[in-house]
């Protein structure tokens, strides 16, 4: 690894700055900042990682929920759900053991080392695209008490705001079922 002065990192850290708490690695290097520069930093603990390819600047406030940062910048398009969005917006006593997300059908489970995933896989209608169908088509779960408190497949906050089981009509979790 080649020396890092002093006066780059200087340059470096503003634009750090102004980028944000948290950078991926791909993103550095689109700023023109070096590897060599980021491992410098930290090295010398001016960048913390959060996870392999993010980091964040030491001198920042610590992060209130490092593991849903860190899976919403390393899966595009998730969606934090169940569980853990209870516990997100302080809906429930339950702390997940895992971070459960929502992703569209037929995209591939993402792939982290840390921190665990569930994934569920739900059709396209929750994330945002309008169908002519009717608005009324129910979710199907097996759980009674879930369908009646998201009865609707169109509006993500409710599927949130359920306490478990599957998302949406005809959606998988991970194991398939």
């Amino acid at each position: 690894m080649a020396a890092t002065s002093p006066q780059l990192i200087k340059k470096v850290l503003p634009l750090l700055r102004k980028h944000g708490a948290l950078v991926r690695f791909s993103e550095a290097l689109k700023l023109g900042i070096h590897r060599d520069t980021l491992w410098a930093m930290r090295d010398q603990g001016l960048l913390e990682q959060v996870s392999r390819g993010l980091y964040r600047l030491a001198d920042r406030e610590p992060l209130e929920q490092p593991d849903l940062v860190t899976v919403s910048c390393r899966v595009p398009g998730a969606v934090v759900c169940l569980v853990s969005a209870l516990s997100l917006h302080e809906l429930t006593t339950q702390i997940p053991h895992a971070v459960d997300i929502a992703l569209k059908q037929g995209r591939r489970r993402p792939h982290l080392e840390h921190p665990p995933i569930r994934v569920y896989w739900c059709p396209l209608r929750p994330f945002g695209k309008a169908s002519r169908r009717s608005p009324t088509r129910r979710c199907r779960s097996p759980k009674p008490s879930w369908v009646s408190a998201a009865s609707s497949c169109q509006s993500f906050e409710r599927v949130i705001a359920a306490a478990g089981g599957e998302v949406g009509g005809g959606a998988r979790n991970r194991r398939g079922r």
